[in-house]
């Protein structure tokens, strides 16, 4: 029984990071196209490779942030990983690129309304920015249960589009694998491996904040690291049919805004419409945990439910406005920036992890130093170890009569 419930934690966390990551560039295909169809097929070997870290780092957040918690009952991932100083300046400038995304989930759902439906985008950015709204008066616990709902069921769907695209279509994949290249689609980077390391880092930017806290909520370790690692598969795995998908309409979708509506619209007008409405609960699953982020590093909710607020709704306003702006360009403008200094952020990751695997190693090298092995002594530092490697000092006779 209780590896059941454990099972459907992990689970549960699994589509929190699914629903964290979906946001509006992946819901509508716009950043999937930019970051792996416009390579062809180099595009599918560098989703593979976004798969493997995101996979790595879900599980890697998760546990960091349970392990804190258990440590010194607060999480304080940035400072963790990059030190003291350099872990409060990526705090505070990382606020400002989460609030630019969020800028990217509102312009990303007045896209989907005015594509499909013909309506004035400001209409559904407005919309998506009332719903966010009333999330994030609920609190930080009741935004984590509707995202672990949205996340499966957007997989389920997203999934069903792209492998109907792919039976319908797959003749021309193909031929999209080759000539993807030279459409002149956009792209987040000049060779395939930067971009696929450019999308696996892009979620680091707000990966410490909000999984930092997600992970201060898990119930135990394996919990946390099952839970990363499946959401970062089951993401990815969606993403590389999705490439295919589009690949195989390479001539079709090359410069759509949305893409995926596209093609669910293709393959059926009702399931068009069924996917205009899950789109929009995709933006809205990564728009509301980004507002509460934001809010949250400049005001603590902890500190005062006044005061957060205030700071969410002025946070709201100021993205609604800004995001009048056409979403191709703000996700062309700011996603691939966004990659860049999360790459940084996951370079600091990696090296601690790396640090932390080979510091025993580092230790039993130490201790074959002269300076921890002084008969008597027992070093501060190496506490533990030297404890159970002391050996008595050696006392002259005169000594031991006196102490007989």
């Amino acid at each position: 029984m209780k590896q059941k419930s454990a099972a459907l934690s992990a689970l549960r966390y699994a589509g929190v990071y699914v629903s964290y990551e979906i946001g509006s560039g992946f819901s509508t295909g716009q950043e999937i196209k930019q970051f792996f169809t416009a390579y062809g097929g180099w595009g599918v070997a560098g989703a593979l490779a976004a798969m493997a870290l995101l996979a790595w780092l879900g599980a890697t957040l998760l546990a960091a942030g349970y392990d804190l918690r258990e440590k010194n009952g607060r999480v304080s991932l940035y400072r963790f990983y990059m030190g003291e100083y350099w872990g409060v300046l990526f705090q505070w400038a990382t606020l400002f690129i989460l609030f630019s995304t969020l800028v990217v989930m509102l312009s990303g759902a007045g896209a989907v309304l005015g594509e499909y439906y013909g309506l004035p985008t400001r209409a559904g950015s407005v919309l998506m920015a009332a719903l966010v709204f009333a999330t994030f008066a609920l609190g930080l616990r009741r935004l984590l249960d509707i995202m672990s709902f949205i996340g499966p069921a957007t997989i389920l769907i997203t999934l069903s589009v792209g492998v109907g695209t792919l039976l319908q279509n797959g003749a021309g994949l193909a031929g999209g694998l080759q000539t993807a290249q030279t459409l002149g689609m956009p792209r987040a980077a000049p060779w395939w491996w930067l971009s696929a390391v450019l999308y696996a880092s892009f979620p680091m930017v707000g990966g410490l904040h909000f999984f930092g806290a997600v992970g201060g909520t898990v119930g135990s370790r394996r919990q946390a690291v099952l839970g990363g690692a499946l959401g970062g598969f089951l993401l990815m795995t969606t993403a590389m049919i999705l490439n295919l998908a589009m690949l195989s309409l390479a001539g079709e979708t090359a410069f759509l805004a949305v893409p995926n509506l596209y093609m669910a619209h293709r393959l059926s007008p009702q399931l068009g419409r069924l996917f205009s409405a899950l789109i929009f609960c995709e933006v809205y699953s990564t728009a509301a945990p980004l507002l509460w982020t934001v809010a949250n590093g400049i005001r603590p909710e902890k500190k005062g439910r006044g005061g957060f607020f205030a700071v969410g709704c002025v946070l709201l306003l100021l993205a609604l406005f800004c995001g009048q702006l056409p979403f191709e360009v703000l996700v062309g403008s700011i996603y691939p920036y966004t990659g860049y200094l999360g790459l940084v952020i996951l370079i600091c990751v990696a090296g601690k992890r790396i640090k932390e695997r080979i510091a025993p190693h580092n230790a039993i090298l130490q201790l074959k130093d002269k300076r921890f092995r002084a008969p008597g002594r027992r070093d501060k530092t190496w506490a533990g170890i030297g404890r159970a490697n002391a050996r008595p000092a050696r006392l002259s006779a005169p000594t031991r009569r006196r102490h007989e």
